[in-house]
Formats: C-alpha cells, sequence, structure tokens
C-alpha cells in the first residue's frame, strides 16, 4: 500500500470516528489499521482490486465502537461506561469472594445451577454460550432475566465482597 492511500485512509477512518465522537482519536485509528493489517497485503490488495476496501473499514470501525470483543471498546469504551454509576457501596478495595460465589451455585438446583455454571464458565458472554448450548439467544436472555429475578430475592452484591 503507498503512502498516499494509507493517509487516505487515515482519513476516511477519522471521519468515521469524528462522526461517532470516539475518544481517543488517534489510537481509534491504530486499532482499525491493525485490525485491517492483521489480515495480510493478500487481502488488502483483493479487497482494493474488487473496491471493497473503504466497505470493509467501515465495518472495522464500527466494529471497533460496538464489539465488546473489541481492543478499543475494552481499553477506552467499557471503562468509561462505569464512571457514570452512583451509588454507596464501592468496592475497590475489596476482594470478590469466590467462596460466596460457589455458595450461591450449590444453593441453586436443577437448570438454574446448570445456567450459572455455564455462565460462569462463559465469563457472562451470552453470546458464546447461546452458540455452545444451541439455545436461541432470545429463549437464553429470559432464562438469564429469571435466574436473576431468583438470585436478587436471596442475595445481595455487597455479599459476595470483603
Amino acid at each position: 500500500m503507498l503512502p498516499m492511500q494509507i493517509n487516505t485512509l487515515r482519513n476516511y477512518i477519522e471521519n468515521i470516528g469524528k462522526h461517532y465522537n470516539v475518544p481517543y482519536l488517534d489510537d481509534y485509528v491504530q486499532e482499525v489499521f491493525l485490525a485491517l493489517f492483521e489480515k495480510g497485503d493478500d487481502f488488502i490488495l483483493e479487497l482494493q482490486a474488487n473496491d471493497k476496501l473503504k466497505a470493509y473499514i467501515y465495518k472495522v470501525s464500527i466494529y471497533q465502537l460496538l464489539s465488546v470483543n473489541s481492543p478499543y471498546y475494552r481499553t477506552y469504551i467499557l471503562p468509561n461506561s462505569f464512571n457514570s454509576l452512583n451509588g454507596l457501596e464501592t468496592y475497590k478495595n475489596e476482594c470478590f469472594k469466590e467462596e460466596k460465589l460457589q455458595d450461591l451455585v450449590n444453593s441453586l438446583d436443577g437448570i438454574d445451577k446448570i445456567l450459572l455454571q455455564q455462565l460462569i464458565e462463559c465469563r457472562g458472554i451470552r453470546t458464546i454460550f447461546a452458540k455452545k448450548s444451541k439455545i436461541h439467544y432470545t429463549s437464553l436472555l429470559k432464562m438469564i432475566d429469571r435466574l436473576n429475578k431468583k438470585i436478587k430475592e436471596n442475595w445481595q452484591i455487597n455479599e459476595f465482597y470483603g
């Protein structure tokens, strides 16, 4: 890729970032370029030959902003989304009690116990859990919501920290 083409693509990515008011615009541009260049020169040249390079870059740019799995989202967006939470309880200096979580799992039975164990195994990522279990995503969300209500009846979040 020629330096002139890279500058053109950089401006294109910056404009997408400016449109969506991304924080740390330079880092955003670099993450998009990293994702693009990880695909390799042949892939990029094929996209360019088929006049689909800008469309692909746009998809990667949006992915960086919206996907919880993207490096940019995990580094810049996710931490900022917790800044606006107000509450009386903070757990910054406290440790999570693994044994309390195990007590919670053991207090459940049947499908609820299996559901929570699998959610923990999938790190709470519902899309991965839906794929692994072959349960439709909407059905899984309803099951998790029901389990959430059941847990909140008997447990408080501060029980898990100390």
